[in-house]
């Protein structure tokens, strides 16, 4: 039980490390990282402002800040949206995911 809550402070600290370092200094720290962060989720998040606009994510890249097309399945995009998660909650989305699989982890 002792280390498991030595385990959980360094994974607390070092998340906490990072987005202080990325929040004050604009990047990562993790090596050869040059996108922002949760820039994976920022994908599906913008996508959904695109359908949101009228647009076809899979095709136009006009909204998402990296001009990345969008290239996952379409139930993710259907989820998000339902979930009304749009590129503006990208930080709190990942943060919350950050969270519930930190809470996944410790139940099992």
């Amino acid at each position: 039980m002792r280390y498991l809550l030595l385990v959980i402070i360094f994974i607390i600290s070092f998340l906490g490390i990072w987005l202080g370092i990325y929040h004050f200094k604009g990047y990562s720290i993790i090596p050869g990282s040059h996108y922002p962060i949760f820039s994976d989720l920022m994908t599906l998040t913008y996508s959904v402002d695109s359908i949101n606009s009228g647009l076809n994510p899979y095709f136009d890249t006009s909204l998402d800040p990296l001009l990345r097309t969008y290239n996952y399945p379409k139930i993710w995009l259907d989820l998000f949206k339902f979930l009304n998660i749009s590129g503006q909650n990208t930080f709190k989305s990942g943060i919350c995911l950050i969270e519930f699989f930190m809470e996944i982890w410790y139940i099992c």
